[in-house]
């Protein structure tokens, strides 16, 4: 805090390729210095920053469970939105899906999970199942609440299920 660029210097530092380039790099080994130390929202936030998109991207899917349960809904996201809808799998649509209910925008969130459940063939994973019917039940439409927790394949559902859906 003793030491401050003063404007013109940081104007300049900024627009030059060769600063750019290092950022990047520094970025790029913060990302993954936190995904080495279980720090999932600060790598993926890193890898963002430095336009490493299909590098978040496998960051968010595999640390997206955790990083929605922590609260972390807005990195996920971020991440989300860098990846071309023609390239978003059913668990990046369900990833997507929690953070948005998880900040309460419930009716993008069943859109979401309306959109990994049409590319998921068969019973839907009990997750999904209950997150989906849930917000029905919560806006007290009961009948799609039970067709959506009807769907749910609580036959393939093992002890780690319980762990999401708190």
């Amino acid at each position: 805090s003793w030491l401050r660029v003063n404007a013109l210097l940081r104007e300049v530092i900024a627009t030059s390729p060769a600063a750019r380039d290092v950022r990047a790099g520094t970025l790029e080994a913060a990302a993954r210095w936190f995904g080495e130390h279980d720090q999932p929202a600060a790598a993926v936030r890193c890898a963002l920053a430095a336009g490493t998109s299909p590098d978040a991207v496998r960051l968010v899917t595999g640390w997206g469970p955790a990083l929605v349960r922590s609260g972390e809904a807005d990195v996920v996201l971020d991440a989300v939105a860098r990846v071309p809808s023609a390239d978003r799998s059913p668990e990046v649509h369900r990833l997507e899906g929690d953070a948005r209910q998880l900040v309460g925008e419930w009716d993008a969130a069943v859109a979401c999970y309306e959109r990994a459940a049409a590319a998921t063939p068969g019973p839907l994973d009990a997750g999904l199942a209950w997150r989906w019917g849930l917000i029905h039940h919560l806006r007290g439409d009961l009948d799609t609440a039970l067709a959506v927790y009807g769907r749910g394949a609580l036959d393939d559902a093992d002890d780690s299920t319980a762990d999401t859906l708190t």
